[in-house]
């Protein structure tokens, strides 16, 4: 019998990932998919959806935790984990459909739309998701 390895290095990704003063308990997150800006050393993470930067998700700091290059992506994109509770958390304030409506001057369509939810469900809507980008490719490739 071989010689058995009980005892594995931590794969670089849960160690990146790893809560602080622990061994092995890693923070609660969500991964994204995009483009990630220039950002200020405390600020927040303007992540990009596409290569005409037309379409972007601010994450705030508290709740970027780690970014690293997708491997082999020809776009160049990048992985973001963000917490759980940043993604989850509202949105938008209760005074944002009275400010959207007062922009769209008779535009005769319900705003709600426009208005996510939280982050998780605008990520999905920009598709800032991975699984969002696999239906793209799904769709793109046919039957």
């Amino acid at each position: 019998m071989g010689e058995r390895n009980r005892n594995p290095d931590p794969h670089p990704l849960v160690a990146s990932l790893t809560r602080d003063n622990t061994v092995n308990e890693t923070e609660d997150v969500i991964s994204l998919v995009g483009f990630p800006a220039a950002r200020e050393q405390a600020g927040p993470l303007r992540l990009f959806a596409d290569e005409d930067l037309q379409r972007y998700m601010d994450i705030p700091d508290d709740g970027f935790v780690h970014a690293e290059p997708l491997p082999d992506d020809d776009r160049g994109r990048w992985r973001v984990y963000v917490t759980r509770t940043a993604m989850i958390e509202t949105a938008f304030d209760e005074d944002a459909p009275g400010a959207l409506n007062g922009i769209l001057h008779g535009a005769g369509m319900s705003t709600w739309a426009f208005l996510p939810e939280n982050r998780l469900v605008a990520a999905d809507l920009l598709g800032l998701l991975p699984r969002a980008e696999a239906y793209r490719y799904e769709e793109e490739a046919g039957p």
